[in-house]
This record gives C-alpha cells, structure tokens and sequence, in this order.
C-alpha cells in the first residue's frame, strides 16, 4: 500500500515539474523582451543570411518599394490640399485599418493570404504546369488577395510594400509597420510548409 502511494506522489510530482516547466516557458515566450528578441531576428534574417552575407535582392525590393512610395509622394504633393494624414495608403490595423478591423484580425488575414499566396506562386511555377500560364494565375490571385484585404489593411503581403509608404506618413504608421513584416515572413514560411507537404511533386 505504502509502494502505491508513494508512486502516485511520484507521478503528482513529476507532473506539477512539467506543468511548471511548461508555464515557465509560455511566460518566456510571450513575455515582451521575447517578443522583441524574435522580431529583431526575423527583420536581421530577412537581409541577412546564416553565413553573414547581405541578401542583395530583399535589400533591392525593399529599397524599391522606397523608390516607388518616393515618386508617388512627389507626383500627389503636387496637389494644392495633398497630406499624409489620409495615410497615403500605409497598412494599419485598429483605427488605422480601413474599415476598423483589430490587430488580431489584421495578422491573420496577412498571414493566411500570403501564405496562400505563396502556395499559388510555388504551384504555378512548378514542375508540370503549362509554360506561359504563372503570371496568369499569380496576377489573379493577387487581385483576389486585394479584394479581400484592402478593407482590412490596405492589403500589405509583402514587408518591402508596408516600408516605403509608412517611412513617408511617419508616426502610427511606423509603430504599427512590425506587424507588416512579422505577418508576412510568417505567412510565407506556413505556405512553404504546407507546400512541400502536401502539394509538391515528388
């Protein structure tokens, strides 16, 4: 009898061990240092790769979304009653989002969408698909992705996009343009996933 309850206090034991190493571990992984911690190494392995070489073509498609953004302040401006203030459609969640949706509704429909997205461009540019037709599909599905999430977010899907026209409005723009990176590389990790999977070709 003593053997018994002494191997049910065994087993209370060793399991209040793992319920608290599992609480630990969910307070450090939500705690804000974390949370810090982890963006600053997505953004540094975005333009940078393991080997410490800069990654040339995410720099240039970030320094072209800047570009783009650049022109365009400069053809608006030349309107008498332009501003910023409208938010020169820079991507926003909460009171920033087109049509008020929260920040939990802005990083789903980010990720999920470019996680789509991605799938779309891996399986149109696959082994066996038609020559010719990738653009088709890709083009489309990228105004399909846009239907959906302008009202959300003015639709990001892509950081380089969020970049350049939030360095030109500034303020809630930049505070909320994280979430514009995180949700995308994200998004486009859980396609790649999800691809390889389940749809790649052998």
């Amino acid at each position: 009898m003593s053997d018994q309850v002494s191997s049910i206090e065994n087993e209370i034991e060793q399991t209040r061990a793992r319920l608290g190493a599992t609480i630990d571990e969910l307070v450090y992984r939500a705690s804000p240092k974390t949370i810090v911690r982890r963006e600053i190494a997505s953004v540094r392995a975005y333009f940078v790769d393991p080997s410490g070489a800069p990654r040339q073509d995410h720099i240039l498609k970030v320094a072209g979304g800047i570009a783009g953004a650049f022109v365009l302040y400069l053809i608006a401006s030349g309107k008498a009653d332009f501003s910023t203030a409208g938010g020169f459609a820079s991507n926003g969640y909460g009171e920033h989002s087109p049509g008020g949706y929260s920040m939990f509704a802005a990083l789903v429909a980010e990720v999920v969408l470019t996680a789509f997205f991605l799938m779309i461009i891996l399986g149109a540019t696959g082994k066996g698909v038609p020559a010719g037709f990738a653009p088709i599909a890709i083009g489309l599905a990228l105004t399909l992705i846009h239907l959906i999430s302008i009202p959300v977010t003015n639709t990001s899907v892509n950081p380089a996009r969020s970049t350049g026209v939030a360095l030109f409005v500034g303020g809630w723009a930049i505070q909320q343009l994280w979430l514009f990176w995180l949700a995308p590389i994200v998004g486009a990790i859980l396609g790649g996933v999800i691809h390889k999977s389940l749809l790649a070709d052998d």
